[in-house]
């Protein structure tokens, strides 16, 4: 559904990766790293409108389990392919390998940090840690539409949750 997508959207761009980011690069950067983080805000929201955009135009119905899929690797395979698609387009499998790299160099980022905080707050080993996300992730993952039905409940909570932290920081 249209709700469903805007709460994997917001997923995708919302999470653990984001307060990492900002402390890394405060701690890095210093207070002037926020005024690059505000440019840098701004450019990536335009980006992520062309990709939404892009996304819904060269969509493609899924004759197995109903429904659309699509996303970056099909309009890059459209765009170059010009509706041939009986050759293999190379630009959109660079694309697909490195966003791959990327999501697994950036998901192992988020569980470190996720781990070294609860062991640093709680002394809770990170192998644990470790044991719960892979069992969560791996049910989770390997259930048809367990994703969407799990995301539904999460984010609504998660954006309720960050807008309400916001709050009472800016409070105190």
């Amino acid at each position: 559904s249209g709700l469903q997508t805007l709460i994997i959207s917001t997923a995708t761009r919302v999470g653990m990766g984001n307060l990492v980011g900002v402390v890394a690069a405060i701690g890095a950067g210093g207070a002037g790293a926020i005024f690059w983080m505000w440019i840098m805000a701004l450019l990536n929201t335009a980006t992520a409108y062309i990709e939404s955009t892009l996304a819904c135009i060269y969509r493609e119905k899924d004759e197995l389990y109903g429904g659309y899929k699509g996303g970056p690797a099909y309009y890059i395979h459209q765009f170059f392919m010009k509706g041939n698609k009986s050759k293999r387009c190379v630009v959109s499998i660079l694309f697909v390998v490195s966003a791959v790299v990327c999501w697994g160099g950036v998901t192992q980022v988020i569980g470190n940090s996720v781990a070294q905080g609860l062991y640093s707050a709680y002394t809770i080993p990170p192998l644990y840690t470790t044991i719960v996300f892979v069992s969560l992730s791996a049910i989770i993952v390997f259930r048809k539409r367990a994703t969407v039905k799990v995301l539904d409940v999460v984010v609504p909570v998660m954006a309720l949750f960050y807008i309400a932290m916001t709050i009472f920081v800016m409070m105190i």
